[in-house]
């Protein structure tokens, strides 16, 4: 592993999807209780959710493979256009394939952003940075 980069707990933004999916897994929970599920469907709806959630609040690394790996899945440093800065802190990353017209976006919220910014930039020199 190549960097590994703690998220900014104090950015609210950061806690949107863990806490909607939390709602939801806690909904579909007493659902199940309402239902009276069999133990066996009672402990998979307990258990399952576990993993996903654990890898939202993980921290950022990148790897030796180049690539990002965080909350959002797993990205690709080389397919990286261009970041745009947010005032509050954390950045909106865009990227994809260019050839093929589309261009995602994923929200980060390290840290140390200055220690991100300069090891994206390392490995793929390409990147345009807006403020």
């Amino acid at each position: 592993m190549k960097a590994k980069f703690k998220k900014d707990w104090h950015n609210p933004k950061l806690y949107r999807w863990p806490l909607l999916f939390l709602i939801m897994w806690l909904v579909l929970l007493l659902y199940g209780l309402w239902l009276d599920l069999h133990w066996s469907n009672f402990i998979v709806l307990v258990v399952c959710p576990f993993p996903s959630f654990v890898n939202m609040l993980s921290s950022y690394r990148i790897t030796d493979t180049n690539n990002l790996k965080g909350g959002n899945g797993i990205l690709n440093v080389g397919l990286i256009s261009r970041i745009e800065c947010f005032a509050k802190g954390g950045f909106r990353i865009f990227y994809g394939w260019k050839e093929a017209g589309r261009i995602r976006t994923v929200s980060v919220y390290p840290k140390d952003e200055r220690a991100f910014i300069s090891k994206l930039i390392e490995i793929n020199p390409n990147i345009q940075i807006q403020r």
